[in-house]
């Protein structure tokens, strides 16, 4: 509930999130503006206020080529500057044709697809998508295999590579990649079953489930990171942004683990739902992990107002949860109305009650740990009194960690309400004010 920010790892997913973009979504960009031969700009039913819009399509596809960088890691400010411009000079006039059943539409595989639909696949945030451990070694391995070929200018197609029969070349690089990623188990795959030329991928992918828990997660990725062979995808992100909790709710916990006999991360929600703003399908910054109850459950296409954008802003500060002390029911404060519909939309005080024994706990902790008795464990742990009520009570006194745990929201405000929180006092907020502007933070 407090701004995501990725920290130290944030340059390297923005240049992988970059790379990825410009690899596969890029070229599709420029091939649509430079070969406008897709069937509906010829379609015989598409009437010629149809054909109208194709030049404000292509006049949008270079307006995206132009912004190429602002598109795939624009901050949420770029977006929303993105999103403005777009609203005012292209869309409407597209909105406006379908409200009037004089809807763009492709012919694929004799299915009518809106103009939308066809800016979602053109972005591809499917395809980004990875189902399962196999998939991303695979990946890796005829990426790996693939840029030998071309190294030695090999005129072999490449193709093959990714054919559905299985491929010994993509076999054994994947072995290869194990044996490096995992090598205190290479006993595992010195007993794989042998290679058989005849098994299809589906059968290969059963058989190498046999390979057990090869378990990748935020505490080991650092000696994995061969798995994925800098091959950028959902997993790779949520790993390595560092995400424990939903940022959404603060209820659910997201940490993913991949492995061969089993996978879970957290959903990615489109803040801007991609079915509203398919260009937005793939930005960085429009990409958030949450929990799958907040993504598919309620918010679903729904939309926000960016003053809550987890990327930009921190809903800690906008509302509260406070505890009736005499009926010990749990309340929020409101502490600016941008909030009112994201508590709504996420059902925060609802799910919140659900959990009334963290409040009763906490009430009880300030009858069971007064003052005196918190510097007594203080100092026959030779720590402070600050570290014991952390510890003892159970409470983030960092606001900065509030995405690492669940509810430490509502810990953290009852049990400033409760006063196991002191306030700082003015002499300490003069010093604290003085030193952040001779650091130059103010």
């Amino acid at each position: 509930m407090i701004k995501i920010e990725f920290g130290e790892q944030e340059e390297k997913i923005k240049e992988l999130h970059l790379a990825y973009y410009r690899q596969y979504i890029e070229p599709k960009i420029n091939q649509a503006i430079d070969e406008p031969n897709i069937s509906f700009w010829k379609d015989k039913d598409c009437t010629k206020e149809c054909k109208k819009l194709v030049d404000q399509h292509r006049t949008f596809l270079k307006y995206v080529s132009q912004h190429i960088c602002n598109f795939a890691i624009g901050s949420v400010e770029e977006l929303d500057e993105l999103k403005r411009c777009i609203e005012a000079d292209y869309f409407p006039r597209c909105e406006e044709a379908q409200q009037n059943d004089k809807e763009l539409y492709v012919k694929v595989k004799e299915k009518k697809q809106t103009y939308i639909h066809y800016l979602q696949q053109l972005f591809g945030y499917e395809e980004f998508k990875t189902k399962s451990f196999y998939e991303v070694v695979k990946s890796a391995a005829i990426a790996k295999r693939a840029k030998e070929k071309q190294e030695k200018n090999s005129n072999t197609d490449i193709t093959e590579l990714k054919k559905e029969t299985y491929n010994s070349d993509v076999y054994e690089e994947m072995i290869k990649i194990l044996y490096e990623s995992f090598p205190h188990k290479q006993e595992i795959f010195d007993s794989f079953p042998p290679k058989k030329s005849y098994l299809k991928n589906g059968e290969f992918e059963k058989v190498f489930q046999m390979l057990g828990n090869l378990d990748i997660t935020y505490l080991n990725l650092h000696e994995h990171l061969a798995v994925f062979g800098g091959r950028w995808n959902p997993y790779y992100f949520v790993l390595l942004s560092g995400i424990r909790v939903c940022p959404y709710c603060n209820a659910q916990y997201i940490t993913p683990i991949l492995s061969p006999t089993g996978k879970m991360r957290a959903d990615l929600d489109h803040f801007y739902p991609k079915g509203q703003y398919p260009y937005f399908s793939m930005s960085l910054f429009n990409l958030i992990p949450v929990c799958k109850s907040c993504n598919s459950s309620l918010k679903g296409e729904k939309e926000l107002s960016s003053k809550v954008h987890p990327y930009k802003a921190s809903v800690n500060d906008l509302f509260s949860f406070r505890v009736h002390l005499q009926t010990q029911q749990l309340q929020i404060l409101q502490h600016h109305e941008v909030v009112r519909d994201y508590l709504e939309l996420f059902k925060i005080e609802a799910t919140a009650s659900y959990h009334a024994g963290q409040v009763e706990e906490l009430l009880f902790k300030q009858r069971a740990y007064p003052k005196s008795y918190l510097k007594e464990l203080a100092a026959q742990t030779r720590t402070t009194v600050r570290y014991v009520k952390t510890q003892a009570i159970g409470y983030v006194q960092d606001e900065k960690s509030l995405n690492d745990s669940t509810f430490a929201k509502l810990r953290r405000d009852v049990a400033k309400q409760l006063n196991f929180i002191e306030p700082i006092d003015d002499d300490t907020k003069a010093k604290l004010r003085k030193l952040a502007k001779q650091l130059g933070h103010e």
